[in-house]
């Protein structure tokens, strides 16, 4: 199995790894391996696009957007409901990527070798396009067991963190040379939309370093999780956690 060295949620990343068997009744079709290598022609880029994935519900390999202009219309990309290598979204000016119903990203390729969700460049230099908003609304499961390295969860307006099946976070590098876990500044600042779950279910073990939560103005219930049972050395100087919104307001 492999391991991830580092877990990024920020701007652009999120791991993933495990196999997979299509359903013989869903639609396959073939990923992908161009990285960040266009067409010229940006009219053939979004052709071929639509030619790879429309109608398709199980990507076999990567699913890569990259280079689509602003106007143009993606909802054929609706119907993909997994992914068994990475998702790569970068260089692109459209406003919505709208992957609702991708519920599953295995992972079993990294992009470069590291990430199996990797968002980037997605506006216009000259011109107000861009990215605006990650269709992920149904993505639960990232199929991650364990992290080498830290986990950082930054500056993010999603609502939850599907990864429900991380165990253990080594710590063997660590965020500021402290924390194996950082979780801040996850919500928008003028509007109700931010981190209010972290799916941590399984996470039983951190073996070095401390845990910093901070900031998230809408995230609950991290005062109920039992810190000190899942950090190996969960002493103060270590271990910083602070919940901004308790459990107070919470359902």
């Amino acid at each position: 199995m492999k391991l991830a060295t580092g877990l990024w949620v920020w701007v652009s990343l999120l791991l993933a790894a495990g196999t997979v068997q299509p359903n013989a009744s869903q639609s396959v079709c073939a990923g992908t391996e161009n990285k960040l290598s266009s067409l010229s022609d940006l009219e053939q880029q979004y052709r071929a696009l639509r030619k790879y994935y429309e109608n398709c519900e199980v990507v076999m390999g990567n699913l890569e957007i990259t280079s689509i202009e602003h106007n143009r219309d993606l909802s054929f990309l609706r119907s993909i409901r997994e992914v068994t290598g990475y998702v790569l979204v970068a260089l692109n000016q459209f406003r919505y990527l709208p992957l609702e119903n991708l519920r599953i990203i295995r992972g079993t390729k990294l992009y470069e070798d590291r990430y199996a969700l990797a968002v980037f460049l997605n506006y216009r230099k000259d011109g107000n396009f861009g990215l605006q908003e990650l269709g992920l609304k149904n993505l639960t499961d990232i199929s991650i067991r364990e992290v080498t390295g830290y986990v950082l969860v930054a500056l993010n307006q999603f609502r939850y963190l599907p990864l429900e099946n991380l165990r253990i976070i080594r710590g063997t590098k660590l965020y500021e040379d402290r924390y194996a876990l950082a979780v801040f500044l996850n919500y928008r600042k003028d509007g109700n939309f931010g981190l209010q779950e972290l799916g941590l279910k399984n996470l039983t073990e951190i073996l070095n370093g401390g845990v910093y939560v901070d900031q998230n103005k809408f995230l609950c219930y991290t005062d109920t999780i039992h810190w000190q049972d899942i950090v190996r050395n969960p002493w103060p100087s270590n271990l910083t956690l602070v919940s901004t919104n308790g459990s107070s307001g919470c359902e």
